[in-house]
């Protein structure tokens, strides 16, 4: 991600996930939240209800899908 000294790194939590976690031979299941980030100008600064609005077509960054997430 190309950072902007100017810019606004906006990051929030989308809809839970299920994990699974493998400790000493036990596996745990849970829930998670997923997580999504891009940037905008300085000027445009997003409210809570904008970023809601914005979620449904973004997509989960590129490491959340090699990761533990199902």
């Amino acid at each position: 991600m190309d950072m902007d000294p100017g810019g606004v790194l906006h990051l929030g939590v989308g809809n839970p996930l299920m994990a699974f976690f493998v400790v000493d031979n036990t596996m745990f299941a849970g829930p998670v939240f997923s997580s999504y980030e891009f940037l905008t100008s300085s000027d445009k600064r997003l409210t809570d209800g904008e970023f809601e609005r914005k979620l449904p077509a973004m997509e989960m960054p590129e490491w959340q899908h090699r990761s533990y997430l199902c």
